[in-house]
């Protein structure tokens, strides 16, 4: 008797236990239910308040409500995606401001210039150069080379590179290659080694409409800082895209949209090879010095410049076809001094090291303290462990005074 009370005592412990874990398992089941249907109504919250927005931009019958969420069609609407968008570049008379009196930094030499103001061609300059790559992402980048006329051009995206892989394929032979042999014939002293740069202000419009039509519809595959301003288009299709075009209130959204890109970029996390700025890909992490270029030309000076190497290596004379063109979708005119501002700063390293003037937003004497772009030169003091010596003279960076 003693024996089954005591079984008896151990099965109702046994049962009261199951019991409560079968009570804790629906209690946590409830709770996580009641987060889910909150956290869908909140999602449904923002969806409806993303369309609400969209709506107060776009005019009656520029977006259709069937368009706004897309599906995903195998399409191309925007062309040969690896082109170019080859705009002139333009160039603006350089005002001098009075220099402020400045404190500059222990391996400074104190002398500070507006970015353009050089009395010496790009390739000098941009051999004074110094790209520090923990503010300016090194990214490598593809070239393509011609054996029979032992003639290499270095592709930049978005300053002339779809110009030139045409002409180099069509007029010299040439084929293109990955960085790794690339960098070889780059270190080879007997290769005609050339590259195209462009005006920073311009490129970065060009960089960011082609990473904007790449990421379109997708903004998961931007990185979470920087993706609020593809948010409100997220499913898109192209042609959602192209119907803001010809709408006044279209080409507003896109110009906000370009203005909250701006304001939230840094330039650290380059998600797009389009976003990488020129010098860092033509920086050799080797020897932390640039490539040498025999010759560097600008995206206006296209034709003469394949002209001349032809000339050079005996080649007949090219024809350049220049790449694809489309218009600015926003309205570059009416962004804000702030937003020139940021991009100047953003591309700072292109203004100085390729001498480039600022455009005129970015010359103001009222630009806040800390955010005005200026070019000094110095020492790179500590820096003989990365491959400079004093021997090779005093580098060329941009500073924010």
């Amino acid at each position: 008797m003693v024996e089954n009370s005591k079984g008896k005592g151990n099965l109702g412990n046994t049962v009261k236990f199951y019991v409560a874990a079968i009570g804790l398992f629906v209690f946590l089941t409830l709770v996580h239910m009641l987060a889910f249907h909150e956290n869908t109504n909140t999602s449904k919250k923002s969806s409806a308040q993303a369309d609400e927005q969209l709506a107060n931009y776009v005019l009656k019958g520029g977006l259709p409500d069937n368009q706004l969420k897309g599906v995903h069609e195998e399409e191309d609407a925007f062309g040969p995606i690896d082109g170019e968008l080859e705009e002139e570049v333009v160039e603006e008379e350089i005002h001098e401001d009075p220099q402020e009196e400045f404190e500059p930094p222990a391996d400074s030499d104190g002398e500070r210039f507006l970015p353009g103001s050089l009395d010496m061609d790009r390739g000098q300059v941009m051999q004074k150069c110094w790209v520090d790559s923990q503010l300016y992402p090194i990214k490598s980048n593809i070239c393509t080379y011609s054996e029979t006329y032992n003639l290499l051009y270095m592709l930049l995206p978005k300053s002339g590179s779809s110009t030139g892989r045409h002409v180099m394929k069509h007029d010299f032979a040439a084929v293109e290659m990955q960085w790794r042999p690339c960098k070889k014939l780059l270190d080879k002293e007997d290769v005609i080694k050339t590259v195209s740069v462009r005006n920073p202000l311009t490129r970065f419009y060009a960089s960011y409409d082609e990473s904007f039509v790449r990421k379109l519809g997708h903004p998961d595959l931007i990185p979470a800082k920087y993706r609020a301003y593809m948010e409100p288009m997220k499913g898109w299709e192209y042609k959602n895209y192209s119907a803001l075009f010809d709408t006044v209130e279209g080409v507003k959204f896109l110009t906000e949209t370009f203005e909250r890109f701006v304001r939230d970029y840094d330039g650290l996390g380059v998600f797009d090879i389009h976003l990488s700025l020129q010098m860092p890909m033509m920086w050799n992490t080797n020897n932390n010095c640039p490539h040498k270029f025999d010759v560097i030309f600008g995206t206006k000076d296209m034709d003469t410049a394949f002209a001349d190497l032809a000339e050079k290596v005996g080649s007949p004379p090219p024809k350049v076809i220049r790449g694809r063109s489309y218009p600015r979708r926003f309205n570059s005119s009416a962004l804000s001094d702030a937003t020139m501002q940021k991009i100047c700063r953003l591309a700072a390293i292109d203004f100085c090291c390729l001498n480039f003037e600022l455009p005129e937003p970015c010359r103001k004497e009222s630009i806040p303290k800390g955010e005005r772009v200026m070019c000094e030169w110095f020492n790179p003091l500590g820096q003989q462990a990365l491959g400079w010596h004093p021997e090779q003279g005093r580098r060329l960076r941009p500073v924010f005074v």
